[in-house]
């Protein structure tokens, strides 16, 4: 029932690159043709820890959605302190983009420390 439709748009690759360094690792190859996209959906399911009703036949038709797990450590028992620097994405097609183009949609989530001392004031890493 989205109005929002994910498709392939033939995308042949697409990065992260966060402060030097390239996620994921070795680049993706994909091809839709010949359904040549499982590691591009394994990587989703493991950065959001779930699968969100995603099958591999809806990731292909309507909900072709990339997840980028950044990390260091993957440990839910630490937080990984705060990095300030300039993140890329590189997307590689094989075909022309559409006539309108296409837009690009990101979401973020990160950890951050909240304390309280003795007078209650708040301390936080992250602005509020």
């Amino acid at each position: 029932m989205s109005p929002f439709e994910f498709a392939p748009f033939n995308l042949e690759s697409v990065r992260l690159i966060t402060n030097g360094c390239h996620t994921p690792a070795y680049p993706y190859k994909l091809n839709w043709q010949k359904k040549q996209f499982g590691r591009a959906f394994k990587d989703l399911l493991d950065a959001t820890r779930t699968t969100h009703g995603i099958n591999t036949q809806k990731y292909v038709a309507n909900s072709c959605l990339y997840g980028f797990d950044l990390q260091a450590y993957q440990n839910n028992k630490y937080i990984e302190l705060q990095q300030i620097g300039s993140t890329m994405i590189s997307l590689n097609f094989n075909v022309p983009v559409p006539t309108n183009g296409l837009q690009l949609v990101v979401f973020g989530e990160f950890d951050s420390i909240l304390a309280l001392d003795k007078s209650r004031t708040v301390t936080t890493a992250m602005s509020i």
